[in-house]
C-alpha cells in the first residue's frame, strides 16, 4: 500500500525486533537562514528514504526569514522573505550588505514536495516558530511586536537570538496566529505541526504594558508563565484541528502542557525526563550528538562552522551517530515516551546545496543505520 502523509504520522509502535520501534526517525532542515530550493529538498528526501528516515522537519520561519507563502497572508513573504544582508560568518556581526532573497516556497511547491515525500514514506512536519524567533514575521506585521510600528519592516539580520518576540498581550496577534496556523495546516496534511517555542527572551514582555496587563489578568507571577499560557492556547488550537503540536524543550518551562503535546529535547536529557514524567511524548535531538552544524572533523574540510561550535571543540562523527541510542540516560520506565530522534542542520553558515550535503548526507546515512542495526526501523504502511 502506498504511504500517505497521514499514514506516516500515525505509525504504530511495533517492529520485528525485540523492543518497541522508534516511530520518529527524522531530519530537520533550516531554510530560514539560507534557502536551498526544491531540487535540494527532493535530493534530501531521496537520501532519507534510502536510509530509513521517515520524518522531514522543515524549519521554514525564523528571525532571519519567512519561507512559506501562506494563502491569505501575503505580507509574510513580501517583507519576510528577503533581508538586506547577512553576517559573514556566525557570530561575526559584520555584514556583507548583499540583499538575500526574496526566496520562498509557494503552495504549489509545498504540495509537490509533500507528494514527493509521501511516495517515499516520509511525513513532512512544518515548523512555524512562535512566540520567539519571529523577526521575519514582525517585519510583515510590526504591530504584533511589543515595540509596535517602531520595529520596522526588515527581518532580524544577525545570526543569534533576537529580543523581539510576539506581543502576547495583543489579542489580535494571538488570534492572528491561530488563523495563520489553520492556513498552514491546510497546506500540510500530516498529523504533526511544529510550533517552535525555543529561545524566546522575556525582556520585551517584562516592559510591555499589554503583556504586563495580560499577566495581571491571568494572575501570572513571571513572564515565562506568559509563554506557557500562549503555548497551551496554541497547542489546544492545533489539537482542535485534529493535529498534534511539537515544540522545542523550552515549552515545558513555566507550567504544565496539555496531554498529547510532543517535546523535542535539544538542550539536556533532564528536559526529556521531565517531559516524559509529565506524560508527554519526546523526540531526542541532543545538540552535541545530533546537530549536523557541528563538524565531523574530516581532514581538509573546506567549510566554516559557527564560532561557538569551533570553540567547543566538539565533533559529531558517523561512528557516534551509528551508535546513537535515543533512550540512553532515560529511565527504563519512561522509554515508552521516547518516540525517536532527529538530526538537525542549522544553516547560519551553510550557504550552498553542496555545502549542506557535504555536512549532512554521510552522517544521515550513519544515523539511519543506528535504527536499522538495532531493530528499530519501521515501515510507513
Amino acid at each position: 500500500m502506498k504511504a500517505t502523509n497521514r499514514d506516516a504520522g500515525g505509525l504504530s509502535t511495533t517492529t520485528g525486533g525485540q523492543r518497541p520501534g522508534y516511530i520518529w526517525r527524522g531530519y530537520m532542515l533550516d531554510e530560514a537562514r539560507h534557502f536551498f530550493g526544491k531540487d535540494t529538498v527532493k535530493r534530501t528526501l531521496d537520501h532519507m528514504a534510502a536510509h530509513g528516515l521517515n520524518v522531514f522537519h522543515w524549519h521554514l520561519t525564523d528571525d532571519q526569514a519567512w519561507r512559506l507563502d501562506v494563502p491569505g497572508f501575503p505580507e509574510l513573504v513580501k517583507y519576510g522573505a528577503i533581508r538586506p544582508g547577512s553576517p559573514y560568518y556566525g557570530e561575526d556581526h559584520s555584514f556583507d550588505g548583499v540583499p538575500y532573497g526574496p526566496f520562498f516556497y509557494t503552495p504549489d511547491d509545498v504540495r509537490e514536495i509533500v507528494g514527493y515525500a509521501n511516495e517515499r514514506g516520509i511525513m513532512v512536519v512544518p515548523e512555524i516558530d512562535l512566540p520567539g524567533h519571529v523577526g521575519a514575521l514582525l517585519a510583515a506585521h510590526p504591530e504584533f511586536s511589543c515595540l509596535g510600528e517602531a520595529y520596522g519592516r526588515t527581518p532580524y539580520c544577525k545570526f543569534g537570538i533576537c529580543d523581539d518576540v510576539l506581543c502576547l498581550g495583543n489579542d489580535e496577534a494571538v488570534a492572528w496566529c491561530e488563523r495563520l496556523l489553520e492556513a498552514v495546516m491546510e497546506l500540510f496534511p500530516g498529523e504533526y505541526l511544529h510550533i517552535g517555542g525555543d529561545e524566546a527572551p522575556t525582556k520585551r514582555w517584562e516592559k510591555c504594558d499589554k503583556c504586563r496587563a495580560r499577566m495581571r489578568e491571568l494572575g501570572l507571577a513571571e513572564p515565562r508563565q506568559l509563554q506557557n499560557w500562549f503555548t497551551r492556547r496554541i497547542v489546544g488550537f492545533v489539537s482542535s484541528c485534529g493535529r498534534r503540536a511539537v515544540g522545542w524543550d523550552e515549552i515545558i518551562e513555566g507550567g504544565e502542557l496539555p496531554p498529547g503535546t510532543i517535546v523535542q529535547c535539544w538542550r539536556d536529557v533532564k528536559y526529556a525526563i521531565r517531559a516524559a514524567e509529565a506524560g508527554l511524548d519526546v523526540i531526542m535531538s541532543p545538540v552535541f550528538q545530533t546537530y549536523l552544524s557541528i563538524p565531523e572533523g574530516l581532514e581538509d574540510d573546506p567549510y566554516r562552522y559557527r564560532g561557538w561550535v569551533m570553540e567547543s571543540n566538539r565533533r559529531i562523527t558517523s561512528a557516534s551517530l551509528r551508535a546513537f541510542d535515543p533512550r540512553a540516560q532515560i529511565p527504563e520506565e519512561l522509554h515508552k515516551r521516547i518516540l525517536g530522534a532527529e538530526c538537525c542542520s542549522w544553516t547560519e553558515v551553510t550557504k550552498t546545496p553542496a555545502e549542506l550535503e557535504y555536512k549532512a548526507f554521510g552522517r544521515l546515512a550513519a544515523f539511519g543505520a543506528a535504527f536499522s542495526n538495532k531493530g528499530h526501523r519501521k515501515t510507513v504502511c
